[in-house]
């Protein structure tokens, strides 16, 4: 098993963000464009104050930043508490470092951040993620943690809706 962490997003950490947000396979699927170092400043310092709920984190395999996962609770979002409980927390991520992409450690991620951050919250029973719907390979990684799809969320931008109960994480 791999030694997989998660670090809270400090500071120092914006310019290693600021490279994965603008490499092509993170731009394809995540930010859908290229992202100045102040915007990602503007983005992500509020979440590193506090002022901004969304919880931000580094993966680190091994002890190496490898990529961007974060958390934040449905009621914080407008469009998706229409479509699942307020009690819900959901999650974002990507592998930033193109050396990691294609090992299986999508799911694994997943996994150990569904059980050491996002159910270690008191009151959180269930968590989503929001996929493209054009995005099979992380559709697929969602199914193999044992994320359900709920539905298809309508255009101009749809998320594919997925939903893992507390008690369905091993």
């Amino acid at each position: 098993m791999t030694n997989i962490r998660f670090k809270k997003l400090r500071v120092r950490d914006l310019h290693q963000l600021h490279k994965w947000l603008n490499t092509p396979h993170v731009i394809e699927w995540y930010t859908k464009k290229t992202s100045t170092l102040k915007e990602i400043e503007t983005q992500y310092l509020p979440r590193i104050s506090g002022k901004d709920p969304t919880k931000s984190f580094i993966i680190t395999v091994d002890n190496n930043p490898i990529g961007y996962i974060q958390e934040y609770l449905v009621r914080d979002d407008l469009e998706l508490k229409r479509y699942v409980e307020e009690n819900s927390a959901g999650l974002d991520l990507f592998i930033g470092d193109p050396a990691y992409l294609g090992q299986g450690l999508g799911s694994q991620i997943l996994r150990e951040f569904l059980k050491q951050v996002v159910f270690q919250q008191e009151g959180i029973t269930s968590c989503i993620v929001d996929p493209a719907p054009d995005n099979p390979r992380m559709i697929k990684t969602n199914e193999k943690v044992g994320f359900k799809h709920i539905i298809t969320t309508p255009k101009p931008d749809p998320k594919y809706l997925m939903i893992i109960h507390k008690e369905e994480v091993e």
